[in-house]
């Protein structure tokens, strides 16, 4: 499917799996939308950092992916350190990205 920008989701998770663990260095903060949880910020804003001349689109890709697996991370040991869930809990999210994208699976 489509992506913002006419980009289609088979190549952002293609650059995905080809960019290097933690994004060849690049760093991604993913508040596109401001942050909605840990912090609640309408005007967080998105960004990259570590960015050169030698960084690639995979790379880009895959620090956004990173980025955003880490929030969830970060929300479910917040979770857990709430006694809401404990470690033999299995937590289902849905929609089409976590269906198609080898990345953030």
């Amino acid at each position: 499917g489509d992506v913002a920008g006419g980009v289609d989701w088979d190549d952002v998770e293609a650059a995905g799996r080809d960019g290097a663990d933690g994004g060849g260095g690049v760093v991604c903060v993913p508040f596109l939308s401001g942050e909605r949880s840990m912090g609640w910020r309408d005007d967080a804003t998105a960004s990259f950092h570590h960015v050169t001349r030698a960084t690639t689109r995979a790379d880009m890709y895959r620090a956004a992916a990173e980025a955003v697996c880490f929030g969830i991370c970060r929300i479910l040991d917040r979770i857990k350190e709430a006694g809401a869930v404990d470690d033999a809990a299995v937590i289902v999210a849905g929609g089409g990205v976590m269906e198609k994208n080898a990345v953030l699976r």
